[in-house]
Parts: C-alpha cells; sequence; structure tokens
C-alpha cells in the first residue's frame, strides 16, 4: 500500500529483520491503493485482513515502533501514536483513553512529513504525485459542467469556478497542515480534535458523496447507452432510461463483490485513456462548432439557477478524500504544496474551458450531459460515448469500495469472511443492497441529473472541501486570533452555502428535464 500506516510498520518490521521490502511503483495500481486508504484511514479487504494478521501475529503493533490499535473505532482505522504522547502522558496512558479527544500540547508533538518519509523507504515522485492527483480531481464531473455553467450564466460560472479552485486549494492545504500535526486519516483526525460525533459526521459526508458518485456516474452511463442502442437499432425499439439504470446490475454486481482493489488495475488504465479521449473530443467538437456557427444565446448570469452551480462546482473536484493518503506517499513532502498547486491549476483550466466553450457553443440547448449535445449518430461520437461511458461504468465500483469497506467495519466489526462462509455471504448481500440502492436513487434522478449532482455538491463535497477543513485547522494548528477569526469565517461561510445550496436543488427537484433524445427528432 503506497504510504499507507501499515505499509510504514511493514517497511520498518523488514528494516529490523534485515531483508528488503518491495514497493508498488505502477502508477495505476497505486492509484488503485489509495482507495484502500481513502480520506486516509484505513480500508483493507478481507483477504487483506488476513494477510496482514500472517504477517503480524498481534493485533497491536510492536509499542517500540510507535504504533497502537486504538480499540473498536466507528471507521475501523488503525492509526499510529504520531499525535503523542506528551512526556506527561505515556504511549500507555493515551492507548487507555482512545475516545479522549487529543489536547493541543500532545497535537504540536506529531512528526512533519518529512519524518514521516524518511523513516520509509520508497515513495512517490513529485511526477507521480502530480499524476495520482490528477487522476483524483479529473472524472465525470467535468462533463457536468457545461450545464452547470448554463445555470449559473458564463461570466458568473467563470469567476466562481476560479474562486472556488482556489478556496479547495487553501482549504486542501488547511487540511495538509491539520495532517501533519495530527498524523491519522480524515474521520480519525474528527474524532481526535472534536469527539466521536465529528467523526460519524465526517464519514456520512463521506458514504453520501461516495454514494452520490456512484448514482451521477451511472446516470451518465445509462443515458449514453440509451443513445447508442437506439443508433444501433435505428429507434425501433424505445427503451427507458430507467432501464438502462436497472440493466447496469449485470456489471456492478460482480465487480462489487471484488475483494482485492488491486482487481481493478487493468480497467483504471483503460478507464483514463478513454477519458482523456473524451475530452479531447469534446474540445474539439466546441471549438469547431464556435468557429463556423459562432457563440449560442448565453446569459452572463442566470438569476433563476444560479445555486445549482455552486453543488456542481464543488462537486467537480471530486478527488478531495484521497489528498491524505497522497501525501502521505510523496518522498518530498516539502514540495507537495507546490505540486498541488500545479494540479489545481491545470485541473480548474480543463474544468472551466469545457463548462464556458460547451455552453458559449450550444446555449441554451446545454444538455446535462454534454455527450448529448455532440454530432449525433456520427460514428465519432458513439465511438466516444462507448468509451467514456465504459470508462465510468467500471469505475463505479471503485468508488463505492470506501463505502462498502466504512459500513462493513461498522456491521462486521472484526468479522473476515476470508474463513467464514457464513459472514462472507452476509457481505455479499450486504453489497449487492447497496447497488441495488444506488441503482434506486439513480432511477429517481435519471431526469433530474444536473439538481442531483447539485444536492451531492451542496450537502456532502461542500462540508467536506470547505467547512471540516477550516474547523480542524482552528483546533489543531491555529495560533494567532487572525488565524482562527478566518478559520471560523471561512467554516461558518460553509456551512451557510451547503444549507443554501442544497435548498435550492431540493426545492427545484420537483422540475423533471427528460434528456435530449435523438428519436424524437
Amino acid at each position: 500500500m503506497p504510504g499507507g500506516f501499515r505499509r510504514h510498520y511493514m517497511h520498518q518490521r523488514a528494516a529490523n529483520e534485515g531483508r528488503a521490502t518491495s514497493v508498488l511503483t505502477a502508477s495505476f495500481i497505486d492509484f488503485l491503493a489509495l482507495y484502500g486508504h481513502f480520506a486516509g484511514g484505513d480500508f483493507p479487504s478481507d483477504e487483506d485482513d488476513d494477510d496482514n494478521n500472517n504477517n503480524n501475529n498481534n493485533d497491536d503493533y510492536d509499542e517500540r515502533n510507535g504504533w497502537s490499535t486504538y480499540g473498536s473505532t466507528e471507521s475501523g482505522v488503525r492509526q499510529r501514536l504520531t499525535y503523542g504522547p506528551t512526556p506527561a502522558r505515556s504511549a500507555r496512558e493515551t492507548q487507555a483513553q482512545p475516545n479522549a479527544r487529543i489536547r493541543r500540547d500532545d497535537v504540536q508533538m506529531a512528526p512533519t512529513d518529512a519524518t514521516i518519509a524518511n523513516s520509509a523507504s520508497g515513495g512517490a515522485s513529485v511526477r507521480k504525485t502530480f499524476f495520482l492527483l490528477a487522476k483524483s480531481f479529473i472524472s465525470s464531473g467535468v462533463l457536468f459542467l457545461p450545464r452547470a455553467f448554463y445555470n449559473g450564466g458564463l461570466l458568473f460560472s467563470l469567476v466562481l469556478m476560479v474562486v472556488v479552485a482556489v478556496v479547495s486549494l487553501y482549504t486542501m492545504l488547511l487540511l495538509v497542515k491539520c495532517y501533519e500535526r495530527v498524523h491519522c486519516g480524515y474521520g480519525e483526525m474528527g474524532r481526535r480534535l472534536f469527539g466521536k460525533w465529528m467523526e460519524r459526521i465526517v464519514l456520512g459526508s463521506i458514504l453520501v458523496s461516495q454514494i452520490g458518485f456512484s448514482c451521477a456516474g451511472t446516470i451518465f452511463v445509462a443515458t449514453n447507452m440509451r443513445d447508442l442502442f437506439n443508433a444501433a437499432t435505428s429507434c425501433r425499439y424505445r427503451l427507458g432510461l430507467g432501464f438502462w439504470v436497472v440493466v447496469q446490475a449485470a456489471v456492478l454486481l460482480p465487480l462489487c463483490l471484488v475483494r482485492h482493489i488491486k482487481g481493478f488495475s487493468a480497467i483504471a488504465i483503460l478507464a483514463d485513456v478513454f477519458i482523456v479521449i473524451g475530452l479531447v473530443y469534446v474540445w474539439s467538437v466546441d471549438v469547431s462548432m464556435l468557429s463556423r456557427l459562432g457563440t449560442g444565446y448565453v446569459r452572463n448570469f442566470n438569476p433563476e439557477n444560479y445555486s445549482l452551480f455552486l453543488g456542481t462546482a464543488a462537486y467537480t473536484f471530486e478527488g478531495y478524500a484521497l489528498i491524505l493518503p497522497i501525501v502521505d506517499t510523496m518522498n518530498q513532502p516539502a514540495k507537495f504544496p507546490a505540486v498541488l498547486s500545479l494540479v489545481m491549476v491545470v485541473c480548474a483550466t480543463i474544468a472551466v474551458s469545457i463548462g464556458a466553450l460547451s455552453y458559449a457553443a450550444f446555449g441554451e440547448k446545454t444538455e446535462a450531459i454534454v455527450f448529448l449535445n455532440m454530432p449525433s449518430k456520427t460514428a465519432a461520437t458513439l465511438v466516444v460515448q462507448l468509451l467514456y461511458s465504459s470508462a465510468i461504468l467500471f469505475t463505479i465500483p471503485l468508488m463505492m469500495f470506501p463505502v462498502v469497506r466504512i459500513l462493513e467495519q461498522a456491521l462486521f466489526p472484526r468479522r473476515s469472511g476470508k474463513l467464514n462462509t457464513s459472514v462472507k455471504l452476509q457481505k455479499n448481500f450486504f453489497r449487492a443492497l447497496l447497488v441495488v440502492g444506488v441503482l434506486g436513487i439513480s432511477v429517481t434522478g435519471v431526469e433530474r441529473v444536473d439538481k442531483l449532482v447539485a444536492v451531492i455538491g451542496g450537502f456532502a463535497c461542500v462540508p467536506i472541501s470547505f467547512i471540516y477543513p477550516p474547523l480542524f485547522h482552528f483546533k489543531a494548528v491555529a495560533e494567532s486570533r487572525w488565524e482562527r477569526a478566518r478559520d471560523a469565517v471561512l467554516a461558518s461561510l460553509g456551512v451557510v452555502i451547503c444549507i443554501y445550496v442544497t435548498f435550492g436543488a431540493v426545492s427545484r427537484w420537483g422540475a423533471a428535464e427528460p434528456p435530449y433524445d435523438f428519436c424524437d427528432e
């Protein structure tokens, strides 16, 4: 596992025993392994649990190396004692109070990222870190932006997209500073700083966001599958979008039963290639349309639906929860802020260009999924729809992996299905129910995908991005009155945006807009 807490222990153990350890170096494998440390937590598969137990005959890792188990937490996260103890509190005293909130004196003794990096062999280079970050932020969310620009208006959306990118970057760096003080996962950080209730809230937001990403991806795939089928059958058989949502169960159910996350490596490689092809195609069509026909009818500000844009903008930077495991992989952590800043510039440029160019090209006819605006029934469009939809379809199980593991660790604490058929069947049934739930939500939102994305962005992504990081920074890092005031204002603003955007999207939920179907022409 790249940079995971368990990997650090294994490196240290191997060094003590005088043997070498292997470090995953393939970028795509590393990216997949990050999902085993989603939001900085530790979410191994059943088989990984047993493998690790074979390597460590003890759940309570060697205290001489600074490792311990803090009991059965909500997230099941096993963390390192990097945030203490102070001379006044021994490691055993800290271990005896697993749910105690952390004191500022304890926080200040945490080692820096450089200390962690130097203590483990290997690590991700600057180039690999750039790739991992870029891969985390670029996915299906980009293709919902043209409709978001329609909802917000061209000028308003351009300005606000830049503001959201800058504030997101700033809060990510706040979170990294907290991580340097409290070296643990996102949910565990909330528990240590505020109490168990905060851990539950943080993990709840992560669960909602990942389920939402999966639903939006499912709707995206269903819409494109319908077009592909209609083109192949010349519109002789008109099947509704609900059917194309449900039929994805044939792929999602088997994939969601996969226990080893590295089994998705080949799929991830192809998915990235297909996504790049899709983005390049959208750019080329936009530029061609603008050069031949000029701009469509656009508004600089849309007073009716601008709140929907805010939610979609927060949704766009959907890789936020992978920041902590990525920074933990880096062998030069001092360069992480610069690398993250560069990645945000690149991703924001891609997002703004796709949203602005597509809205400018198609104006009032901009669809919720921009592929529906591409030249219909042409070979190029159909191929791109097939490739991009395949990429999203086969990465939906990856989006659901953190949800599955967090909920399984809550429902089946310390129960592995490796050698227990009954437990494995129960977990398989639970995973199947989760897939059915995602498909059910997708059916209800299939004609309201822009509103669904706005709800996900407002209710889950805004707290993850704009509320929790400044709150944690306020508690663990901020020293001056100015820092505390800044964190308080930013968190308060995040709460207002969360409520306003979520309420605005839900209040417009009844206004269904069936997506464009070329068979209606």
